[in-house]
Formats: C-alpha cells, structure tokens, sequence
C-alpha cells in the first residue's frame, strides 16, 4: 500500500476592504431610501392624513377631486375637507393670473397650488383655487404666479355664477398673507 500524499491548495491572501466604494454604495442606499421615505410620506399625508396636518392644509390635496363645474354641490367636496369649513388654518400656493389684476398691492386674489400644473390638463375647475379675502383693510404686494402663505378662517361652499358655473369652492377670510 503507498500512501498517498494529500496537497492542499495556498490559501488566498485576505482582500482589503474597498473603503472608497462601501462608501458610494452607502450613500446612493441613503438616497433611495430618502426618496422611498419622502415618496411614503407624501403619500401617507394625502392618503391618510387627507392633506391635513395640524392647522396646515395641503392645497394640492384638498383640490385633487372631481366634481362636476355645472352640476355640483358641497356633498361632491370630501367630508373632509367640508369639515374644514370655518376653522383657522394655512396653507400656501401660487397666485392665480387674472387679466383684472394689476401685480401691485391687493386685498383680494386667488391661489392655487401650482399655475402650470393644475391647468396644464384642460379646463381650471373652482375646486383648485382658494379666493382670498384680506381682512382689516391689509393689502400684500403680488403678482401673477408669486408664491404665497395664508393664514385665516376657510370657509368651503359651493357659489355659482348667473350661469350656474360653479365659480367657488373654497374661500378664505385672511388675517395673514406672506410671501412663501
């Protein structure tokens, strides 16, 4: 019998750790993971939370449903944002263009939450503007499309034209109005 000799490979020499690397891998997993959070969040707020946070509302949420411009009334609005009707809140978007408003300083304007997204689709429906009152004889400087932050009692109903057009939904007494 012969013994057989048993040969064993070299063990391989330990690989240094690629530190520059682990470190673009942890910051690109940290960017998608912010994007997922901030994607969650946003979609818990409008979802769950209805745009509403405390006495801050979301204009782009509470102006996300259909109704029907002619034929509409306050049932149409989600109880939600109906329970909203008469109490302080804020909440802030783009001044609406309006070929009757000179840019200067004003007491009345509407907002929305975007000019070029809310329009871009068809027709502006009155559920996506907020028509702001200034109260106590206050005036704010805008012009068309400058971002603004109310503050101030919302009421929500439905108010037509002569037509029947619905040209409201949303209306705000403000007692407060900055440039956002």
């Amino acid at each position: 019998m012969s013994a057989t000799a048993t040969t064993s490979s070299p063990r391989p020499e330990p690989r240094e750790m690629n530190w520059a690397f682990m470190v673009r891998v942890g910051l690109i997993m940290a960017i998608i993971a912010a994007l997922v959070g901030y994607a969650a969040y946003s979609t818990y707020q409008i979802l769950v939370k209805k745009g509403i946070s405390g006495d801050r509302v979301e204009l782009f949420a509470i102006s996300s449903f259909e109704m029907n411009q002619r034929h509409g009334t306050i049932a149409d609005i989600p109880p939600a944002y109906r329970a909203l009707d008469g109490k302080k809140i804020w909440l802030e978007g783009e001044v609406k263009p309006n070929t009757f408003m000179v840019s200067g300083s004003v007491t009345r304007f509407e907002i929305c939450y975007s000019v070029q997204k809310c329009c871009f689709s068809g027709e502006p429906k009155a559920q996506h503007f907020v028509a702001c009152t200034l109260s106590g004889g206050q005036k704010i400087r805008v012009g068309d499309a400058d971002r603004v932050r109310v503050y101030g009692t919302l009421h929500v109903k439905v108010i037509r034209d002569e037509g029947g057009l619905i040209q409201s939904v949303y209306q705000m007494d403000v007692e407060r109005a900055e440039p956002a």
